[in-house]
């Protein structure tokens, strides 16, 4: 499959998402708007049954949907079954990173759809909102970006059009996004969050538990490396970081916190974990996981950290192209996720997209279902009607309706 400029397209970037980047398209969109190759109403296999229940309950009215994803075996089950289940979602576009657009598992979402690739990870977000923003102008049904477009659409002063855009559904990242979003910053689209939700009750404690064996899983894979007998530093203790500190210490690490909120260091203190200043932190540990997305984009404090340490951050492929140059960083090797950088203590390995399951790649079946289930419910709730702008989230009948749901189909047997 051939990539071309995305300007070839019918639907094109007048200007690129950055300084000197550019945003390609993996194949040329020709039927963007047909129905997918699965025959609507039919999915080969009924893997979430929990979101095909709840398409069929509550189906999505007529609205145009652009994805900002890293087209992992999670994402592509969820644009899958919308596409064989919710007709009147039309998937316009899928913006995602060089190496998922590669992947085996781009053919679960037809080949009809369009990929854009920014040169930069980090500009996905703002490609999404550009495109979809076109897009808007070119029909009458609402147009919906679903994905981590963050800072995005937190200001007019952005440059960006956001005219015609219906709204945004973002889904909770490790850290609960919070790297997403500056302080005291509101977007200016109405923005539907899964972060907050009433369901993290649900969604928190199996989601650490599987960001640690994740963890486990990509140390061996990638590095040959465990975390028994490591020094691992979570930057973070909230959303599902508990849970991981408590598996990781089962697995044989020594953990760390730092987290600059007082109650949740006096937590991650009071559960029997190390916590440990900014500083401190970063010359103490053997393995980051940053949750917050912050500590990839500072340089100074990556050259605080020990000779051959690791770094892992929740960010699908920016450690394939960092948003920018980081002084004082020599980028040594570059492979697919993970990047060798010279610091000013030794050398340092840069590892990108964390999420977790034992295998190293998903989350657990049922969580995801009812994460995918929660996604699809908020992109409906915008399909539907205009909301003000701001945050968002279901309301808490949906959300009762949906654990109801997700607990007489798995019960305890999960």
């Amino acid at each position: 499959m051939t990539r071309t400029l995305i300007s070839d397209t019918a639907f094109h970037l007048e200007r690129g998402s950055g300084p000197g980047s550019r945003v390609l398209v993996v194949g040329d969109g020709a039927g963007a708007s047909q129905a997918a190759a699965t025959a609507p109403g039919t999915v080969a296999r009924p893997r979430m049954p929990l979101l095909t229940e709840v398409i069929r309950a509550h189906p999505a009215g007529p609205a145009r949907l652009v994805v900002a994803a890293d087209l992992s075996g999670e994402s592509a089950s969820f644009l899958s079954h919308l596409r064989a289940l919710a007709p009147d979602l039309d998937l316009a576009a899928v913006v995602t990173t060089v190496a998922a657009a590669d992947s085996s598992v781009r053919g679960a979402i037809g080949k009809d759809v369009p990929l854009l690739v920014p040169e930069r990870p980090s500009d996905i977000g703002r490609a999404a909102v550009e495109y979809a923003s076109r897009a808007a102008r070119r029909t009458a049904d609402p147009v919906i970006v679903q994905g981590p477009v963050g800072q995005a659409v937190t200001g007019r002063e952005a440059g960006l059009p956001g005219e015609g855009l219906r709204g945004v559904v973002e889904g909770a990242s490790p850290g609960d996004g919070r790297h997403r979003w500056a302080a005291g910053r509101q977007p200016e689209l109405p923005v539907y969050r899964t972060a907050g939700s009433p369901l993290g009750a649900l969604v928190s404690r199996p989601a650490g538990v599987a960001m640690a064996h994740g963890l486990e899983s990509v140390l061996r894979r990638r590095l040959a490396r465990t975390v028994a007998k490591s020094r691992v530093l979570l930057v973070g203790y909230e959303g599902g970081a508990p849970s991981a500190a408590a598996t990781l210490h089962t697995l044989g690490a020594t953990v760390g916190v730092h987290d600059p909120d007082p109650i949740r260091a006096c937590a991650a203190a009071i559960a029997g974990h190390r916590t440990l200043g900014h500083q401190e932190a970063l010359r103490w540990a053997d393995v980051v996981v940053d949750l917050t997305g912050e500590l990839v984009c500072d340089a100074t404090a990556l050259n605080e950290l020990k000779d051959d340490s690791v770094v892992l951050t929740p960010e699908p492929g920016w450690c394939t192209a960092p948003p920018g140059p980081l002084p004082g960083l020599a980028i040594t090797e570059t492979y697919e996720g993970l990047t060798v950088c010279r610091t000013a203590r030794g050398s340092l390995h840069l590892l990108s997209g964390l999420c977790g399951s034992p295998d190293g790649g998903e989350l657990p079946g049922p969580l995801h279902d009812l994460v995918s289930a929660e996604l699809y419910l908020c992109v409906r709730e915008l399909a539907a009607r205009t909301h003000r702008r701001g945050f968002h989230h279901l309301g808490a009948r949906e959300c009762a309706d949906l654990a109801h749901r997700w607990y007489q189909i798995y019960g305890v047997v999960w």
